[in-house]
Protein backbone atom coordinates (compact mmCIF):
# COMPACT_ATOMS: atom_id res chain seq x y z
CA UNK A 1 0.00 0.00 0.00
CA UNK A 2 2.81 2.37 0.92
CA UNK A 3 4.62 1.54 -2.30
CA UNK A 4 1.58 2.45 -4.40
CA UNK A 5 1.23 5.74 -2.50
CA UNK A 6 4.86 6.64 -3.18
CA UNK A 7 4.41 5.89 -6.86
CA UNK A 8 1.39 8.20 -6.99
CA UNK A 9 3.26 10.98 -5.20
CA UNK A 10 6.23 10.63 -7.56
CA UNK A 11 3.88 10.74 -10.54
CA UNK A 12 2.31 13.95 -9.28
CA UNK A 13 5.69 15.56 -8.73
CA UNK A 14 6.73 14.75 -12.29
CA UNK A 15 3.37 15.90 -13.62
CA UNK A 16 3.55 19.35 -12.05
CA UNK A 17 7.05 20.30 -13.16
CA UNK A 18 7.05 24.00 -14.13
CA UNK A 19 9.59 25.84 -16.25
CA UNK A 20 9.94 29.52 -17.03
CA UNK A 21 12.15 31.97 -18.89
CA UNK A 22 12.29 35.68 -19.71
CA UNK A 23 11.92 36.96 -23.27
CA UNK A 24 13.61 40.38 -23.38
CA UNK A 25 12.89 42.94 -26.10
CA UNK A 26 14.78 46.20 -26.69
CA UNK A 27 11.75 48.46 -26.90
CA UNK A 28 7.99 48.55 -26.54
CA UNK A 29 5.51 46.17 -28.15
CA UNK A 30 2.62 47.64 -30.14
CA UNK A 31 -0.75 45.90 -29.85
CA UNK A 32 -0.52 44.66 -33.45
CA UNK A 33 2.96 43.27 -32.79
CA UNK A 34 1.72 41.53 -29.64
CA UNK A 35 -1.04 39.73 -31.47
CA UNK A 36 1.27 38.65 -34.30
CA UNK A 37 3.89 37.49 -31.78
CA UNK A 38 1.33 35.32 -29.97
CA UNK A 39 0.36 33.75 -33.30
CA UNK A 40 4.00 32.91 -34.00
CA UNK A 41 4.31 31.31 -30.57
CA UNK A 42 1.23 29.16 -31.21
CA UNK A 43 2.78 27.97 -34.49
CA UNK A 44 6.03 27.22 -32.68
CA UNK A 45 4.36 25.20 -29.90
CA UNK A 46 2.19 23.24 -32.34
CA UNK A 47 5.21 22.12 -34.33
CA UNK A 48 7.63 21.58 -31.44
CA UNK A 49 5.10 19.45 -29.55
CA UNK A 50 4.38 17.26 -32.60
CA UNK A 51 0.80 18.48 -33.09
CA UNK A 52 1.53 19.23 -36.74
CA UNK A 53 4.16 17.28 -38.73
CA UNK A 54 5.79 20.32 -40.38
CA UNK A 55 5.87 24.06 -39.61
CA UNK A 56 2.54 25.82 -40.12
CA UNK A 57 3.45 27.84 -43.22
CA UNK A 58 5.07 24.79 -44.84
CA UNK A 59 1.98 22.69 -44.09
CA UNK A 60 -0.27 25.27 -45.75
CA UNK A 61 1.84 25.27 -48.91
CA UNK A 62 1.85 21.47 -49.06
CA UNK A 63 -1.90 21.31 -48.51
CA UNK A 64 -2.50 23.79 -51.31
CA UNK A 65 -0.39 21.72 -53.71
CA UNK A 66 -2.19 18.53 -52.74
CA UNK A 67 -5.61 20.10 -53.24
CA UNK A 68 -4.61 21.27 -56.72
CA UNK A 69 -3.29 17.81 -57.62
CA UNK A 70 -6.45 16.17 -56.34
CA UNK A 71 -8.64 18.39 -58.47
CA UNK A 72 -6.64 17.47 -61.57
CA UNK A 73 -6.66 13.75 -60.77
CA UNK A 74 -10.37 13.72 -59.96
CA UNK A 75 -11.26 15.13 -63.36
CA UNK A 76 -9.12 12.57 -65.21
CA UNK A 77 -9.95 9.45 -63.18
CA UNK A 78 -13.56 10.05 -62.18
CA UNK A 79 -15.00 7.44 -64.56
CA UNK A 80 -12.33 4.86 -63.79
CA UNK A 81 -12.93 5.10 -60.03
CA UNK A 82 -16.67 4.61 -60.48
CA UNK A 83 -16.11 1.45 -62.53
CA UNK A 84 -13.70 -0.04 -59.97
CA UNK A 85 -16.11 0.58 -57.11
CA UNK A 86 -18.90 -1.24 -58.96
CA UNK A 87 -17.07 -4.24 -60.40
CA UNK A 88 -13.90 -4.90 -58.36
CA UNK A 89 -12.95 -4.79 -54.64
CA UNK A 90 -10.93 -1.83 -53.53
CA UNK A 91 -7.24 -2.61 -54.13
CA UNK A 92 -4.49 -1.88 -51.60
CA UNK A 93 -3.38 1.21 -53.49
CA UNK A 94 -6.88 2.68 -53.21
CA UNK A 95 -6.92 1.99 -49.46
CA UNK A 96 -3.69 3.91 -49.13
CA UNK A 97 -5.21 6.74 -51.07
CA UNK A 98 -8.22 6.76 -48.76
CA UNK A 99 -5.92 6.87 -45.73
CA UNK A 100 -3.96 9.68 -47.30
CA UNK A 101 -7.13 11.63 -47.99
CA UNK A 102 -8.23 11.15 -44.39
CA UNK A 103 -4.93 12.64 -43.22
CA UNK A 104 -5.38 15.52 -45.64
CA UNK A 105 -8.85 16.19 -44.24
CA UNK A 106 -7.46 16.28 -40.71
CA UNK A 107 -4.69 18.61 -41.85
CA UNK A 108 -7.14 20.86 -43.67
CA UNK A 109 -9.41 21.08 -40.61
CA UNK A 110 -6.50 21.83 -38.25
CA UNK A 111 -4.98 24.52 -40.48
CA UNK A 112 -8.33 26.21 -41.13
CA UNK A 113 -9.07 26.34 -37.39
CA UNK A 114 -5.59 27.73 -36.71
CA UNK A 115 -6.12 30.45 -39.31
CA UNK A 116 -9.42 31.37 -37.66
CA UNK A 117 -7.83 31.52 -34.21
CA UNK A 118 -4.93 33.64 -35.51
CA UNK A 119 -7.32 36.11 -37.09
CA UNK A 120 -9.33 36.53 -33.89
CA UNK A 121 -6.24 36.80 -31.67
CA UNK A 122 -5.09 39.68 -33.84
CA UNK A 123 -8.50 41.37 -33.62
CA UNK A 124 -8.63 40.88 -29.84
CA UNK A 125 -5.32 42.69 -29.33
CA UNK A 126 -6.47 45.52 -31.59
CA UNK A 127 -9.69 45.95 -29.59
CA UNK A 128 -8.12 45.28 -26.18
CA UNK A 129 -4.36 45.97 -25.91
CA UNK A 130 -4.63 45.38 -22.13
CA UNK A 131 -4.55 41.58 -22.54
CA UNK A 132 -2.15 40.50 -19.80
CA UNK A 133 -1.78 36.74 -20.33
CA UNK A 134 -2.26 34.14 -23.04
CA UNK A 135 -2.64 30.46 -22.21
CA UNK A 136 -2.12 27.78 -24.85
CA UNK A 137 -3.47 24.46 -23.58
CA UNK A 138 -2.66 21.03 -25.00
CA UNK A 139 -4.98 18.27 -23.80
CA UNK A 140 -8.45 16.84 -24.14
CA UNK A 141 -9.89 19.50 -21.81
CA UNK A 142 -8.68 22.84 -20.46
CA UNK A 143 -9.40 21.68 -16.89
CA UNK A 144 -7.05 18.68 -17.08
CA UNK A 145 -4.41 19.49 -19.72
CA UNK A 146 -1.25 17.63 -20.61
CA UNK A 147 0.73 20.85 -21.08
CA UNK A 148 0.03 24.56 -20.93
CA UNK A 149 2.08 27.51 -22.10
CA UNK A 150 1.45 30.85 -20.38
CA UNK A 151 2.72 34.02 -22.06
CA UNK A 152 2.94 36.99 -19.69
CA UNK A 153 2.66 40.27 -21.59
CA UNK A 154 4.54 43.38 -20.42
CA UNK A 155 2.53 46.43 -19.35
CA UNK A 156 1.66 48.99 -21.97
CA UNK A 157 4.13 51.85 -22.42
CA UNK A 158 2.71 54.52 -24.76
CA UNK A 159 5.84 56.69 -24.53
CA UNK A 160 8.21 53.87 -25.46
CA UNK A 161 9.76 53.45 -28.88
CA UNK A 162 8.13 50.33 -30.35
CA UNK A 163 10.25 47.75 -32.15
CA UNK A 164 9.23 46.53 -35.60
CA UNK A 165 7.63 43.11 -35.99
CA UNK A 166 10.51 41.51 -37.92
CA UNK A 167 13.03 42.46 -35.23
CA UNK A 168 10.62 41.20 -32.59
CA UNK A 169 10.26 37.79 -34.26
CA UNK A 170 14.01 37.40 -34.79
CA UNK A 171 14.69 38.19 -31.15
CA UNK A 172 11.83 35.94 -30.04
CA UNK A 173 13.03 32.80 -31.82
CA UNK A 174 16.67 33.45 -30.97
CA UNK A 175 15.76 33.46 -27.28
CA UNK A 176 13.43 30.46 -27.58
CA UNK A 177 16.24 28.42 -29.13
CA UNK A 178 18.73 29.64 -26.52
CA UNK A 179 16.52 28.81 -23.52
CA UNK A 180 15.26 25.56 -25.10
CA UNK A 181 12.56 24.91 -22.51
CA UNK A 182 10.94 22.25 -24.69
CA UNK A 183 14.10 20.39 -25.60
CA UNK A 184 14.16 17.59 -23.01
CA UNK A 185 10.48 16.93 -22.33
CA UNK A 186 8.62 13.80 -23.34
CA UNK A 187 6.75 13.79 -26.64
CA UNK A 188 2.96 13.73 -26.55
CA UNK A 189 0.46 12.28 -29.00
CA UNK A 190 -1.76 14.56 -31.10
CA UNK A 191 -4.44 16.14 -28.94
CA UNK A 192 -6.63 19.23 -28.69
CA UNK A 193 -5.18 22.74 -28.59
CA UNK A 194 -7.15 25.59 -26.99
CA UNK A 195 -6.24 29.27 -26.64
CA UNK A 196 -7.35 31.45 -23.72
CA UNK A 197 -6.83 35.20 -23.21
CA UNK A 198 -6.79 36.98 -19.86
CA UNK A 199 -8.12 40.52 -20.08
CA UNK A 200 -10.09 43.09 -18.03
CA UNK A 201 -13.72 42.18 -17.44
CA UNK A 202 -15.08 45.21 -19.25
CA UNK A 203 -12.94 44.78 -22.37
CA UNK A 204 -14.31 44.61 -25.89
CA UNK A 205 -13.21 41.07 -26.86
CA UNK A 206 -15.37 39.32 -29.42
CA UNK A 207 -15.56 35.70 -30.63
CA UNK A 208 -13.78 34.36 -27.51
CA UNK A 209 -16.13 33.02 -24.82
CA UNK A 210 -15.78 34.43 -21.26
CA UNK A 211 -15.06 31.82 -18.57
CA UNK A 212 -16.05 33.37 -15.23
CA UNK A 213 -15.01 30.45 -13.02
CA UNK A 214 -11.90 29.32 -14.89
CA UNK A 215 -8.59 29.25 -13.03
CA UNK A 216 -5.13 28.16 -14.07
CA UNK A 217 -5.13 24.34 -13.96
CA UNK A 218 -2.96 22.65 -11.35
CA UNK A 219 -2.43 19.55 -13.48
CA UNK A 220 -0.05 19.09 -16.35
CA UNK A 221 3.29 20.66 -17.12
CA UNK A 222 3.35 24.43 -17.09
CA UNK A 223 5.72 26.63 -19.10
CA UNK A 224 5.84 30.35 -18.35
CA UNK A 225 7.26 32.88 -20.82
CA UNK A 226 7.68 36.35 -19.28
CA UNK A 227 7.96 39.09 -21.90
CA UNK A 228 10.08 42.02 -20.71
CA UNK A 229 10.55 45.35 -22.49
CA UNK A 230 13.83 47.15 -21.85
CA UNK A 231 13.87 50.81 -22.81
CA UNK A 232 17.15 52.73 -22.79
CA UNK A 233 16.94 56.11 -21.08
CA UNK A 234 18.81 58.96 -22.76
CA UNK A 235 20.41 61.26 -20.19
CA UNK A 236 20.17 64.82 -21.58
CA UNK A 237 21.47 67.00 -18.75
CA UNK A 238 22.65 70.28 -20.22
CA UNK A 239 25.72 71.38 -18.26
CA UNK A 240 26.88 74.88 -19.18
CA UNK A 241 28.79 77.46 -17.20
CA UNK A 242 30.77 80.65 -17.55
CA UNK A 243 33.28 82.35 -15.31
CA UNK A 244 30.74 83.34 -12.67
CA UNK A 245 27.71 81.11 -13.19
CA UNK A 246 27.07 77.35 -13.45
CA UNK A 247 23.73 76.00 -14.75
CA UNK A 248 22.46 72.55 -13.87
CA UNK A 249 19.32 71.28 -15.55
CA UNK A 250 16.47 71.40 -13.04
CA UNK A 251 18.54 73.14 -10.31
CA UNK A 252 18.83 76.84 -9.54
CA UNK A 253 21.92 78.57 -10.87
CA UNK A 254 24.98 78.64 -8.64
CA UNK A 255 27.18 81.69 -8.41
CA UNK A 256 30.82 80.68 -8.06
CA UNK A 257 31.69 84.00 -6.41
CA UNK A 258 29.39 83.19 -3.48
CA UNK A 259 31.47 80.15 -2.54
CA UNK A 260 34.07 80.83 0.10
CA UNK A 261 37.36 79.28 -1.00
CA UNK A 262 39.33 80.18 2.11
CA UNK A 263 41.06 77.58 4.25
CA UNK A 264 38.86 78.38 7.24
CA UNK A 265 35.77 77.68 5.18
CA UNK A 266 37.18 74.35 4.07
CA UNK A 267 37.71 73.35 7.71
CA UNK A 268 34.01 73.81 8.38
CA UNK A 269 32.90 71.76 5.37
CA UNK A 270 32.42 68.06 6.02
CA UNK A 271 33.76 65.38 3.70
CA UNK A 272 30.27 64.20 2.79
CA UNK A 273 29.30 67.72 1.70
CA UNK A 274 32.38 67.97 -0.48
CA UNK A 275 31.62 64.62 -2.11
CA UNK A 276 27.99 65.51 -2.63
CA UNK A 277 28.86 68.83 -4.28
CA UNK A 278 31.90 67.35 -6.06
CA UNK A 279 33.68 70.76 -6.18
CA UNK A 280 37.17 70.94 -7.62
CA UNK A 281 38.44 74.10 -5.94
CA UNK A 282 41.77 74.15 -7.74
CA UNK A 283 40.30 74.40 -11.23
CA UNK A 284 36.84 75.81 -10.44
CA UNK A 285 35.12 72.80 -12.11
CA UNK A 286 31.72 71.64 -10.96
CA UNK A 287 29.89 68.37 -11.61
CA UNK A 288 26.27 67.39 -11.26
CA UNK A 289 25.32 66.72 -7.61
CA UNK A 290 24.38 63.17 -6.73
CA UNK A 291 20.59 63.40 -6.61
CA UNK A 292 19.74 59.70 -6.57
CA UNK A 293 21.03 56.43 -5.19
CA UNK A 294 19.57 54.41 -8.06
CA UNK A 295 21.82 51.53 -9.19
CA UNK A 296 23.58 52.12 -12.48
CA UNK A 297 21.80 49.23 -14.24
CA UNK A 298 18.44 50.82 -13.45
CA UNK A 299 19.61 54.20 -14.69
CA UNK A 300 20.80 52.89 -18.04
CA UNK A 301 17.75 50.73 -18.71
CA UNK A 302 14.17 51.21 -17.68
CA UNK A 303 13.01 47.60 -17.79
CA UNK A 304 9.27 47.12 -17.70
CA UNK A 305 8.57 43.67 -16.29
CA UNK A 306 5.33 41.82 -15.64
CA UNK A 307 6.00 42.00 -11.89
CA UNK A 308 5.45 45.76 -11.96
CA UNK A 309 1.75 45.30 -12.74
CA UNK A 310 -0.04 42.74 -10.59
CA UNK A 311 -3.52 42.07 -11.91
CA UNK A 312 -6.14 40.95 -9.43
CA UNK A 313 -8.26 37.98 -10.46
CA UNK A 314 -11.40 39.96 -9.68
CA UNK A 315 -10.49 42.59 -12.27
CA UNK A 316 -9.49 40.18 -15.04
CA UNK A 317 -11.25 37.30 -16.76
CA UNK A 318 -10.24 34.38 -18.97
CA UNK A 319 -11.71 34.22 -22.49
CA UNK A 320 -11.62 30.85 -24.29
CA UNK A 321 -11.59 30.18 -28.02
CA UNK A 322 -14.88 28.55 -29.09
CA UNK A 323 -13.06 26.05 -31.32
CA UNK A 324 -10.21 23.63 -30.67
CA UNK A 325 -7.47 22.50 -33.01
CA UNK A 326 -7.01 18.75 -33.23
CA UNK A 327 -3.41 17.75 -33.86
CA UNK A 328 -2.59 15.20 -36.52
CA UNK A 329 0.27 13.08 -37.78
CA UNK A 330 1.38 12.48 -41.32
CA UNK A 331 3.28 9.19 -41.86
CA UNK A 332 5.34 10.89 -44.57
CA UNK A 333 6.65 13.53 -42.13
CA UNK A 334 7.70 11.75 -38.98
CA UNK A 335 10.17 13.69 -36.84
Amino acid sequence: MAGNLNKRLNFRVKENVNKSCDLIFDGGLHSTTRGAMVNELVKYFMYERQQIPVPFDHAKRELKKLSEQQETESRENEKRIEMRQKELPIPLSSKRKLKKRLTERKASSALENLDLIFENIKKSFEHCPEISQIMIVLGSTVVSPKEMYIIQMPPLSPDAENIVFKSCVRSLFRQLITHDLLGNIKAISPTNMTVLLKAPRGCNIEWFTPKHNFKTPSRGQQFMFNCVCEQPVVLTHDLTHDANEFDISGIDCLDSLDIDMSASALDDVSLSELLSKRISFGHHKYQTPVASKTPIDQINHNAITPAQTIHHDDDHLWFQSPIVVKGYRDPVHQK
